[in-house]
């Protein structure tokens, strides 16, 4: 078996912490609570918006980290595409109605901001990271870089 780089653990690091991340914040969201920023009844709204895209986001990174783990290079880049371009997107929704809502004025005193604002960072540098390292695995692939 092919020895790892530096770069495919951290890689599957963050892949496996955003699924297990996202199953343990939806859990939380609807059993137990306090990870909300706000109880409010247009930000629950928002927020009940995103279950359906947030496993299709944790599928497809699930994918992506069974696929490194095998060496599979040809489903690799497909599933770092998917998952990677999934996480972006949910996250530049999420940054976007908090910076529109105002949602990061609370961030000195509010846990569930705080929870906030960690996630859409985690998930910026975990979709960038995925997407470049895919990226990467299709021009060593097509032997141009």
């Amino acid at each position: 078996m092919a020895r790892r780089s530096a770069a495919t653990w951290v890689l599957l690091a963050l892949l496996l912490v955003f699924v297990v991340g996202t199953v343990v914040y939806w859990v939380l969201y609807f059993f137990v609570g306090g990870v909300q920023s706000s109880t409010a009844v247009w930000y629950v709204r928002f927020e009940n918006a995103f279950p359906v895209a947030d496993a299709w986001a944790t599928l497809a990174c699930l994918l992506a980290a069974v696929t490194v783990l095998r060496g599979d290079t040809l489903r690799t880049p497909f599933f770092l595409g998917a998952g990677g371009a999934a996480v972006l997107y949910l996250a530049c929704m999420d940054i976007t109605f908090d910076l529109e809502n105002h949602i990061y004025s609370g961030l000195a005193n509010n846990g569930g901001v705080q929870i906030e604002l960690v996630i859409n960072i985690f998930c910026v540098v975990t979709a960038l990271f995925a997407l470049g390292y895919g990226l990467n695995l299709l021009r060593a692939r097509s032997g141009s870089g």
